[in-house]
């Protein structure tokens, strides 16, 4: 009897109305493309109790009040907590959700303001400028999704006397507006927008204004194209420890971005340090760094400073740079003569390449001397380097040379029978750099019993270091 009383009460408190608990209201989801343009609601409790009434509201600011602009949408059940709204056009949006039955209603549970904005202009390319009276640049533009209603694109220019607007397709329209109307039949469709150049008298420097696009009733869905005229733009992708080695010739290739031919341009060091030199039609940089060797409580690498200029004649623009190379270590070595040819040896117990050797059967160059390099490119962490990381100073071009690492060096857990030279390898020509796998190491014992790893090199500039790949990356 009592369960049934129970029973009795609940079915009565529902026919009065009583509201239901407050659903707490939780965005989890916010995945907006021009394919898919949804948000997902998740109910943080009671999926039990789903919402039967929503309501949403867009703005075009993020102050989106509670009783305005109401936007009428439907939520897509997906799962037992899960619902979906799709099709939102660009805006700011809040909303709210409740339970009702037929007497009242719970209270209110609202969301936080949330943007929906995606691409809906594409730029499928751009080329060509307007630097010079007449001249044409040329965008392709198509709408990103296909809309439900015709579509109008208003393209404007920020500057009528460096550049006006035409469209193929477009309509007739005053006061320099050119409108182009994507329908659900054609918004997939590229439309050509041609830019013509207006001022007869460019000056020096860069001339920026851009083209507007803005869709027709949406502040939110405005984009520019920016143009420049003949402007240069020039910059250096600086990885300086990477490019230059002491004595070590290297180079780095500069980055333009020009819109007239690249065979207008020139280009020239204005400041630089000794040595530097410019490929006045490439702008490639060659320098071959300096020896300098590293002092206690001084920084491990040395700082330079350089300034080029690209020039078309008329336009001009500069790349200023801050280089840094590595310094030295001097070590001490042993130079000797051998039946066999002649051999050069560290004997520097300061260094783990102490014993190090280098054998030549033919005479070796003048002014040899093994040098350890206080900092490095950096390589890959699937190695394990086990020596320092030294190079071989020489003038000429000596070559057909063979290295000789003390096993004794090395703690009893590395395996030697995987040791490999490391050779830093780079172009003089572009940008290219690596460390790179040189040779296997051959293990070999001399005449005192020694065991030594032995290296046949034919190019022996450097820099090297011997490691071994990790089997556990």
């Amino acid at each position: 009897m009592k369960k049934r009383k129970q029973y009795l009460i609940v079915f009565i408190l529902l026919i009065l109305g009583i509201p239901f608990n407050t659903l707490a209201l939780s965005f989890y989801k916010h995945h907006v493309t021009a394919a898919d343009r949804a948000i997902n609601i998740k109910l943080a409790n009671n999926p039990s109790l789903p919402f039967n009434e929503l309501q949403i509201w867009r703005g075009l600011t993020s102050i989106v009040p509670d009783s305005a602009n109401y936007y009428p949408a439907t939520a897509q059940k997906l799962d037992e907590q899960t619902y979906q709204i799709n099709n939102l056009p660009p805006g700011y949006y809040r909303y709210r959700t409740r339970n009702c039955n037929k007497q009242t209603c719970n209270a209110w549970t609202y969301s936080e303001v949330i943007r929906i904005n995606y691409q809906q202009l594409e730029f499928r390319e751009t080329r060509g400028h307007t630097g010079k009276l007449g001249k044409k640049a040329f965008i392709f533009v198509n709408l990103g999704y296909k809309p439900s209603e015709n579509t109008t694109v208003n393209i404007t220019s920020s500057n009528t006397y460096e550049g006006v607007v035409t469209a193929k397709e477009a309509l007739p329209t005053n006061n320099h507006i050119t409108q182009l109307v994507f329908t659900p039949d054609n918004w997939n469709r590229s439309r050509l927008v041609i830019v013509t150049g207006k001022n007869p008298k460019p000056v020096n420097g860069v001339q920026d204004y851009q083209i507007n696009f803005t869709i027709e009733d949406d502040e939110l869905n405005q984009y520019s194209v920016k143009m420049r005229g003949l402007g240069i733009d020039i910059s250096v992708r600086e990885n300086n420890l990477t490019n230059f080695i002491p004595g070590i010739p290297g180079s780095l290739e500069p980055i333009i971005k020009y819109a007239g031919k690249q065979e207008h341009l020139s280009y020239h060091l204005v400041s630089g340090p000794s040595g530097m030199e410019v490929d006045t039609k490439t702008g490639l940089i060659r320098w071959t760094p300096p020896n300098i060797y590293h002092t206690q409580n001084t920084k491990k690498y040395s700082s330079y400073t350089a300034r080029i200029r690209a020039t078309d004649g008329v336009r001009q623009a500069f790349a200023d740079l801050n280089l840094n190379t590595p310094k030295l270590t001097k070590l001490i070595t042993i130079f000797s003569q051998k039946p066999n040819g002649y051999k050069l040896k560290v004997a520097d117990t300061s260094s783990n390449l102490n014993h190090l050797s280098v054998h030549f059967e033919d005479e070796p160059p003048n002014s040899i001397n093994i040098e350890q390099l206080v900092s490095w490119p950096s390589y890959s962490n699937s190695i394990n380097r086990v020596s320092e990381i030294f190079k071989i100073n020489h003038s000429g071009s000596a070559n057909n040379a063979t290295l000789r690492f003390p096993l004794e060096n090395l703690d009893n857990s590395v395996p030697a029978y995987r040791l490999s030279l490391y050779y830093y390898w780079r172009s003089i020509y572009n940008n290219n750099h690596s460390w790179s796998f040189a040779i296997r190491g051959k293990i070999i014992t001399d005449e005192s019993g020694s065991k030594f790893l032995e290296f046949n090199v034919k190019t022996f500039k450097g820099p090297y270091f011997i490691g071994y790949k990790r089997t556990d990356k």
